[in-house]
């Protein structure tokens, strides 16, 4: 069997296609699209809640007030229980898995004594279930930003 091709006809498909794909492109979905809310720039893609820009140079963000409320007055409680303010240390480290300081097990046990960082966490809270990227950069830049 043999298939030939033409170009006249390839042109005439693709005319009488494009009026169908521009106007379905156009038309939102029903699942998707609320009124009384503005659309989001991707196509089809409606935020139910309006973000908030709370800087220039920065993505919008959605606000949670309930939450912002809670969060400010567990802090004022443990500033007044305390007397002070928390602090909060990030210890970003590369090349360096669960086990290898000290107070996860590690430390002298593997031949990495790790005294200054194993002094911390026994002064503060340890978060046990974390996650990052697999290489070093992205994590950083998640931090960053």
């Amino acid at each position: 069997m043999e298939f030939s091709f033409s170009p006249k006809l390839l042109v005439v498909a693709v005319a009488a296609a494009l009026p169908l794909i521009a106007s379905a492109a156009d038309t939102p979905s029903t699942a998707t699209a609320r009124k009384g809310f503005a659309g989001y720039d991707h196509p089809n893609q409606y935020l139910v809640k309006p973000a908030t820009t709370i800087a220039d140079n920065m993505m919008p963000v959605m606000q949670h007030p309930a939450q912002d409320k809670e969060t400010q007055q567990k802090l004022a409680e443990l500033e007044k229980k305390t007397g002070k303010k928390p602090n909060v240390v990030v210890f970003l480290l590369d090349d360096v898995g669960w086990m290898d300081v000290g107070f996860n097990g590690g430390g002298v046990a593997v031949g990495n004594p790790t005294p200054d960082i194993d002094a911390v966490a026994s002064q503060g809270l340890i978060l046990t279930s974390a996650y990052s990227q697999p290489s070093s950069s992205p994590t950083r830049a998640t931090i960053l930003t």
